[in-house]
């Protein structure tokens, strides 16, 4: 098994959560892999440097203080409509289109020049049409 594998399976091996197969396999790759035992005994250590401490006894009052902080939490969240569809990076170039789309519309509508504007359009078509039948 590579190490990858085996560091996902130490901490199962430690708590002797493995079937006997993997169980097997972890122990011949500890014996041949310095790095992975390695991790492993500084597991087992930490592991048992932990269960040296002592179990804290919690009061009633407290757990009960502590249960309750999530339900006051929803009760002042507020609900906005969800927008996270937008910021897709599928959609940035769609929307990126329907922007420059919409100012020049903006534009040419809201624009001091507009008969101008209609002007050069018709003349750049004409030219166009002219290139073509050639």
């Amino acid at each position: 098994m590579k190490c990858e594998r085996i560091e996902e399976l130490l901490s199962p091996y430690l708590e002797d959560e493995l079937n006997p197969e993997e169980k097997g396999a972890v122990a011949s790759h500890l014996k041949t892999c310095k790095k992975c035992s390695l991790l492993f005994s500084l597991m087992k250590e930490t592991q048992e440097s932990l269960a040296d401490f002592p179990e804290l006894e919690v009061s009633e009052n407290l757990l009960d203080r502590l249960y309750s902080i999530p339900s006051k939490k929803k009760k002042f969240k507020l609900r906005l409509p969800n927008f996270d569809f937008l910021v897709r990076p599928s959609l940035q170039p769609v929307l990126t289109v329907a922007t420059i789309v919409l100012i020049m519309v903006s534009f040419y509508f809201f624009g001091p020049n507009k008969s101008s504007i209609d002007k050069s359009i018709s003349h750049k078509i004409h030219l166009g049409y002219s290139e073509i039948e050639r």
